[in-house]
């Protein structure tokens, strides 16, 4: 086997934890932006992927962490 299976185990759990924000996110933010007199189809796609980038991002570092002593 090649690599690291942890580093895989950590990737592959952030992906699945970071759609399901996403997919909140994607359905909450027209709904507030609404109610804020904000046109949602303007700035609901940037503030979506705002979130999504930066919850991946943290989600794979803490799992990275969580498995930091199975990685090194």
């Amino acid at each position: 086997m090649r690599g690291n299976p942890y580093l895989g185990l950590a990737v592959g759990l952030a992906v699945p934890m970071t759609m399901a924000v996403s997919v909140m996110i994607g359905g909450i933010a027209p709904l507030i932006l609404k109610k804020c007199h904000v046109d949602p189809a303007m700035a609901s796609g940037s503030i979506v992927a705002l979130v999504s980038d930066l919850c991946g991002f943290f989600t794979v570092l803490m799992l990275a962490r969580t498995f930091l002593d199975k990685l090194i």
